[in-house]
């Protein structure tokens, strides 16, 4: 339907829009476990989980 580089960023997005929320709550889980625990990788698991949710958004915006 689209051409050119939104075309391109739209079939990315639906590729990626059935990885996104899984990745997303994994990664939002985990990170809370880390948080409470003192752990050392609640940064970069939110970050993940942050980027995730990035994805899912910009699936519904341009699907």
């Amino acid at each position: 339907m689209y051409g050119g580089l939104l075309g391109i960023l739209q079939d990315i997005s639906g590729v990626l829009c059935w990885i996104a929320p899984f990745t997303f709550v994994f990664c939002l889980i985990y990170a809370i476990k880390e948080a409470v625990s003192g752990g050392k990788h609640d940064i970069t698991l939110a970050s993940v989980s942050a980027v995730s949710l990035f994805i899912i958004m910009a699936a519904v915006l341009l699907n």
